[in-house]
């Protein structure tokens, strides 16, 4: 009975419904037309990074709103180097925020139309990790020193190295050999492919480093940048973001004043409310449950409908994906209510 108290206290602590008058109407997609016609609804199939469409949104979105360069952040070079930023281990679990400030702090960024069929990329960089450590690390793995010690120049003209370093770069030569036969079965040729010294000069400092769990990651990165012929500029900007605890719901109180900047919010919530408009992935004191599978979007407008609020949350499954709610233009109408109980993170950017 006492859990049951806490939990209506919490879920009650804040007006149930926030302000929204009749006929009040906030889009982005009319407000900010000229914005938003140049960010429309993308695709990430099969790799997950949602987190990283909706922080390049808002990146891209801050970006055009100063008239900078309308063309469009890779949101796959956005997650790698958020997820560089955040030293995770893969770019498919990340947050907003991350990508926001990583990419604030690189300064640039791949755009879009550089980096094509993204799955390839992920594809590679488990093949790097799987490998690099298989063929190239493990081997040697009681004898690090001898390849940690290997100069940058020498290795084109392999001298003054002892009998260890000189087999390390050996089987580093038969490896590259297979990688970059992986990779022209990937369709990367060209300039799409790393240097066997590049790929050397990379693997090493890993290892130097200790931190195996970015190998894939940090490959793929490399993998991507070879893609840009030029970057687009990441003004400095700050993400704030504020999480649902206990005793504080007022997470769509802050998406409304977002939107009342003419500005969208992104959001952290669990997914099933897309799909299932009857359900709720998060209990009383705003704990995910076992039915709640993390997402990440945006949200880019609110109505009156119905005597409730809906608030317009814009996806990256495509145009053609299936919900459970009403869509407009392939954007989802969802009901304030609903959203209260899926929602746990609001992200902003200044």
């Amino acid at each position: 009975m006492k859990y049951l108290i806490l939990s209506l206290l919490f879920v009650y602590s804040v007006p149930l419904f926030a302000k929204c008058n009749y006929g009040e109407t906030i889009d982005l997609r009319v407000r900010e037309k000229s914005i938003l016609n140049r960010l429309p609804i993308q695709n990430q199939g099969n790799y997950g990074i949602c987190y990283a469409y909706a922080g390049s949104f808002l990146v891209d979105f801050a970006r055009n709103k100063n008239q900078l360069s309308s063309k469009r952040i890779s949101p796959l070079h956005a997650g790698l180097i958020g997820t560089l930023h955040a030293d995770s281990d893969s770019e498919e679990a990340g947050d907003v925020c991350e990508v926001v400030e990583g990419l604030s702090k690189a300064g640039s960024a791949c755009s879009e139309d550089q980096v094509l069929k993204e799955s390839r990329y992920k594809e590679m960089g488990m093949y790097f990790h799987q490998n690099v450590v298989q063929d190239v690390f493990m081997p040697f793995i009681m004898k690090k020193e001898a390849f940690k010690k290997v100069p940058a120049a020498s290795f084109d003209k392999r001298v003054n190295l002892t009998t260890s370093q000189l087999n390390f770069l050996k089987r580093f030569d038969q490896f590259y050999t297979k990688l970059k036969s992986h990779l022209a079965t990937k369709q990367f040729n060209g300039s799409y492919v790393p240097t066997a010294k590049e790929v050397f000069n990379y693997a090493q400092s890993i290892h130097i480093a200790n931190t195996y769990h970015s190998l894939s990651t940090g490959f793929t990165k490399l993998l991507v940048e070879k893609n840009c012929t030029s970057r687009i500029n990441v003004p400095p900007l700050r993400c704030t973001k504020e999480k649902r605890t206990y005793g504080n719901n007022t997470l769509i109180e802050t998406i409304d004043k977002v939107l009342s900047e003419t500005k969208p919010a992104a959001i952290h919530y669990c997914s099933v409310v897309l799909t299932n408009a009857k359900v709720s992935g998060l209990d009383g004191v705003g704990n995910k449950k076992s039915n709640c599978l993390p997402h990440a979007s945006v949200i880019i407008g609110k109505r009156s409908r119905a005597g409730s609020c809906e608030y317009l949350i814009r996806n990256s499954w495509g145009t053609n994906s299936r919900y459970a709610h009403t869509t407009d233009q392939g954007d989802i109408w969802i009901k304030e209510d609903l959203l209260r109980k899926n929602l746990y993170e609001v992200m902003t950017v200044d």
